[in-house]
């Protein structure tokens, strides 16, 4: 029941943010990567929460990964390296949105119910 109310809450916010981010113009390609991702962290929720299954676990675990790298990037990002660096050195990564430090570490918990979700979505038993 916790999983399904997660799930709706999840895609409310999702929404609105996704919403917000379309009304940009023109978007830059991390933009466009953080809605695909945003679709995929959703999708896993929905399959988990309401036991439908979706993709394959192969597929998940490809996802799995790809999302886990992100947020370790972004955890570099925040805690290791200086302000801007990433950025500089990768302008592809330069965002159309400025967001603060406390908005992505609370984005990123946030989204861990999700990841787990994945993670037992990706495992052959599921």
């Amino acid at each position: 029941m916790l999983w399904k109310i997660y799930f709706w809450i999840n895609l409310v916010i999702n929404l609105m943010g996704i919403v917000l981010l379309l009304q940009l113009s023109p978007m830059a390609p991390i933009d466009v990567l953080s809605i695909i991702w945003t679709i995929i962290a959703l999708t896993a929720t929905y399959s988990y929460a309401y036991h439908k299954r979706i993709l394959k676990p192969k597929y998940w675990r490809i996802f799995m990964w790809f999302i886990i790298f992100l947020v370790v990037l972004s955890l570099i990002e925040i805690f290791i390296l200086p302000p801007g660096f990433l950025v500089k050195t990768f302008p592809i990564l330069k965002s159309n949105v400025d967001v603060s430090t406390g908005a992505t570490i609370f984005s990123l918990l946030f989204m861990l119910p999700s990841l787990y979700a994945i993670y037992k979505l990706s495992l052959a038993k599921h």
